[in-house]
């Protein structure tokens, strides 16, 4: 009987073993996983404030352009004109960086889903971020073609619909919990549609960015026409060379500040973090992919920081 009932507890303490081990390297997993999507987050956020500073400041340089090229030509500045002059709206500013938010948010589920945590709340979240993207995806939609060129309504709209889409099927693969190979391959499949959707802001907040330098160009030949043409006089103003010298080194300030507050390797290092990430859920804690992961979200934070910083200096600049 003895040597009978002894493989039991071995059995029993393997067994306990091999479970124990198991959380231990679920819990390591989740602990690596943390700072990656803490430093995804964070970033996010900078990538989101800039981008509702960036396109509001492509009103503020139209409105300082046309003052610019009234005073240069010696003209009436018409205040009221100079107000209307908002290329991108309110509205389409609003629809750009709450979809930024929603982004973060599905790769906080994502995170959910590749810590372990329940298939219930990990869809319940997916899903509302889902409901969030289709409703967004309708208003872009819906607004009228942008006086900017570069502002792409309803290009914006399509991408955020495909990527609804897709978060909503891995929301009812999760409810309806589905084998894990399924779950995973939806997963997989919103990679195209988010990457399409940062293509897109990438491609927007580039195109503002280069419409900020191209003004700068502008004001650079106002002031450097004007110190010219008091210098030409028979007897130049001083106190105007001087002030027309100090706009000049404001703009040089402006020009090398702006040179570093260029959107596109932020948001190139927000799509490379997330596809990163997918590729983690993807390979169930396969260390390679999680060192890829760790590295992508750090490039990402290491991007984000000085293009924060200089818009922010370049924003403020007078």
């Amino acid at each position: 009987m003895t040597s009978k009932s002894q493989p039991r507890p071995r059995r029993a303490f393997c067994c306990a073993l091999l479970l124990a081990t198991a959380i231990v390297l679920s819990a390591c997993g989740t602990a690596d996983l943390q700072k990656p999507i803490q430093q995804f987050q964070d970033a996010s956020n900078v990538v989101i404030s800039a981008a509702r500073a960036m396109l509001n400041q492509v009103n503020t340089v139209e409105q300082n352009a046309a003052i610019d090229k009234a005073a240069f030509e010696a003209g009436p500045i018409d205040l009221e004109k100079v107000r209307g002059l908002e290329l991108v709206s309110p509205q389409e500013i609003e629809v750009r960086t709450k979809a930024l938010g929603q982004l973060s948010g599905y790769i906080s589920s994502l995170a959910s889903l590749a810590s372990g945590k329940g298939t219930t709340a990990v869809a319940t979240q997916t899903d509302s971020l889902s409901k969030a993207l289709g409703t967004l995806g309708k208003n872009a939609s819906a607004l009228p073609v942008s006086k900017a060129t570069f502002i792409k309504n309803a290009q914006f709209g399509s991408a955020l619909q495909l990527a609804a889409t897709a978060f909503g099927t891995v929301a009812r693969l999760l409810s309806e919990h589905r084998a894990r190979a399924e779950i995973l391959k939806s997963v997989a499949d919103t990679q195209g549609p988010i990457d399409s959707l940062i293509d897109t802001l990438n491609a927007e907040l580039s195109a503002a960015y280069q419409r900020q330098q191209s003004t700068l160009d502008v004001q650079q030949l106002y002031l450097t026409s004007l110190y010219k043409r008091e210098i030409a006089k028979t007897s130049p103003d001083g106190n105007k060379l001087m002030v027309l010298g100090d706009r000049i080194k404001s703009y040089l300030q402006q020009e090398s500040t702006l040179k570093a507050a260029d959107p596109a390797p932020s948001v190139n290092s927000m799509r490379a973090a997330h596809d990163a990430l997918v590729k983690y859920v993807q390979t169930n804690h396969d260390p390679k992919s999680l060192k890829d992961l760790l590295t992508a979200a750090q490039a990402f934070a290491n991007e984000v920081k000085p293009f924060g910083d200089a818009l922010q200096v370049f924003l403020t600049k007078k």
